[in-house]
């Protein structure tokens, strides 16, 4: 730190400028003289010339640190979206200016300017500078140094399960993506028992491997997913999987969502045309509740047989070899075999 500063007179009536400084530099000082640079050395004194005797003048000295070209802004490569730059705190800086890839982020002043923290960035690295000005505006930028962003572990991906009736347990394996610290077993079941609204929440066991066995499976519906790991302890979404384990210990097929596009029509003589999309095996279609068909889905459109002059409710589901889905939307058909009234004879006539 540069200490207050004192003239004498000197010999041959030179002007002496005098300071020290207890944060000496291997470098130069300025001395300004009312805001401009009027003398640089390596020095704690100078020898002040041209000065008007009568004359005010403000004289300052500075530490030269901006021209040295050393100076480091330091990236710390961080989990999340932020990067916080930290350039050396030095009480002759006057402000700190950072740089992200060549452009300008911010300019800092005071004791506090040497950190910033920058705004969300998306995951990659990007390159930093910090510049240092001194009190007159003078810059230097040191070297580049590069920052990284990671977004939180990427999770496996491509999950599968292999389930075993003997056993009555399953296997789920991922494919990795990324270096996590490891991976975690979820499920929506606290102890076999204890479901949670279906959601994939509980964590179940830890391995470095996205590899699981799970425990002797009770009749119900699983959900299990694995999820990456970071050190610390960010915790990525999952691939959910599910498996329908029957009362006997068997795996009953996936349950299949309900229809959505699809569509029921009257048709001469009391019947209903049923037509689908669907990528399952077949359909289910019901009156009022009541089962009328289970039709292939290579046989739709598909027409029912006469069900009477009524009003109907028809519903259908997706069947998936064991498993059905829920009923879709209803949809409401009135069924009219009367013809039309009118007479039924011809009138001829001859037209020349």
């Amino acid at each position: 730190m540069i200490e207050p500063i004192w003239i004498e007179n000197g010999a041959n009536s030179q002007t002496v400028l005098h300071w020290t400084d207890s944060e000496p530099l291997d470098g130069a000082y300025k001395v300004l003289i009312d805001g401009e640079v009027a003398y640089t050395t390596a020095d704690t004194h100078v020898v002040l010339s041209g000065l008007k005797p009568g004359a005010q003048y403000r004289i300052d000295v500075i530490q030269a640190r901006p021209d040295d070209g050393t100076m480091t802004a330091y990236a710390t490569p961080a989990r999340g979206t932020r990067l916080l730059l930290t350039a050396p705190e030095y009480s002759d800086v006057y402000a700190y200016k950072f740089y992200q890839d060549g452009a300008l982020l911010a300019t800092q002043y005071g004791s506090n300017g040497n950190a910033y923290l920058t705004g969300s960035l998306a995951e990659g690295s990007y390159q930093f500078k910090v510049g240092l000005v001194d009190a007159v505006g003078n810059e230097t930028t040191g070297s580049e140094v590069t920052g990284t962003v990671e977004d939180y572990p990427s999770p496996p991906t491509d999950p599968a399960l292999v389930y075993s009736a003997i056993t009555r347990k399953a296997t789920i394996t991922a494919t990795p993506a990324g270096s996590p610290a490891g991976y975690l077993l979820f499920s929506n079941y606290l102890d076999g028992s204890g479901l949670t609204d279906g959601l994939v929440s509980i964590p179940l066991a830890f391995s470095t491997t996205p590899s699981f066995e799970t425990f002797e499976l009770a009749a119900g519906a699983w959900i299990f997913a694995i999820k990456a790991v970071d050190t610390l302890g960010l915790v990525s979404t999952g691939e959910a999987l599910t498996v329908n384990v029957d009362t006997d210990g068997s795996q009953l097929d996936d349950k299949p969502p309900a229809p959505v596009d699809w569509d029921c029509y009257a048709a001469a003589g009391g019947t209903i045309i049923v037509d689908a999309e669907t990528d399952y095996s077949s359909i289910k279609v019901y009156q009022d509740g009541v089962l009328l068909d289970t039709v292939a889905a290579s046989a739709l459109p598909w027409t029912s047989g006469d069900l009477g002059d009524d009003t109907y409710d028809i519903t259908i589901t997706n069947v998936n070899g064991t498993a059905e889905s829920d009923d879709s939307e209803a949809i409401t058909v009135t069924t009219d075999s009367t013809p039309p009234a009118g007479p039924a004879t011809l009138t001829i006539e001859a037209v020349k």
